[in-house]
């Protein structure tokens, strides 16, 4: 737009300068003029509208490595649940409380590994959650291990994210071996 104003500016000095001669249309030189200080304002305005954009690319890019700085925290384990109730994003302490591979869970039902004697309660913990009754519950949980182990007691949070809509898009879920204090 600059580079379109100057040369607009620069065309007839250059047929002046060149003994060329410029005729001037009043009509087209007042809506140069307007188009000019359009090209001139649209200028003006765009530059802080990319700011704030590159400003918001940053602060998403900040908030994004914060949270992978929780995320991997080798505490607790965390995860992310899919709105159907299935593994979708794990961390390693995950992996390692629940004595299983990524591969192995996965994309998988929550309720694969869980041990059948605390499903009737998950499943009226989920139930209040997807009727809004609750944002989110806590609760000990066993865990079958991989080849049929004896269970793991684990604490189990979960907080579920809601839509505009209403809807359960996903669930974060907070996993912490208490089997030492469950045998205290």
């Amino acid at each position: 737009a600059l580079f379109l104003m100057a040369l607009r500016r620069l065309l007839p000095l250059f047929y002046r300068l060149s003994g060329l001669p410029v005729s001037v249309d009043p009509i087209n030189e007042c809506i140069g003029m307007v188009l000019s200080g359009l090209m001139l304002a649209g200028v003006t305005l765009i530059g802080p509208i990319f700011e704030r954009i590159f400003a918001s690319e940053r602060e998403l890019a900040a908030s994004e490595r914060r949270f992978r700085g929780y995320f991997n925290l080798p505490i607790v384990g965390f995860a992310i649940l899919s709105a159907e109730w299935r593994w979708a994003t794990i961390n390693d302490r995950v992996c390692e409380i629940l004595g299983v591979g990524r591969e192995d869970i996965l994309g998988k039902g929550v309720d694969g590994l869980a041990s059948g004697d605390d499903s009737g309660i998950e499943t009226d913990l989920r139930a209040r959650l997807e009727a809004g009754e609750a944002a989110g519950y806590s609760h000990d949980k066993r865990f079958l291990r991989k080849g049929g182990a004896s269970p793991l007691w684990v604490n189990e949070a979960v907080r579920c994210v809601r839509g505009t809509d209403g809807k359960i898009e996903y669930s974060v879920a907070i996993l912490g071996d208490i089997a030492a204090r469950k045998a205290y």
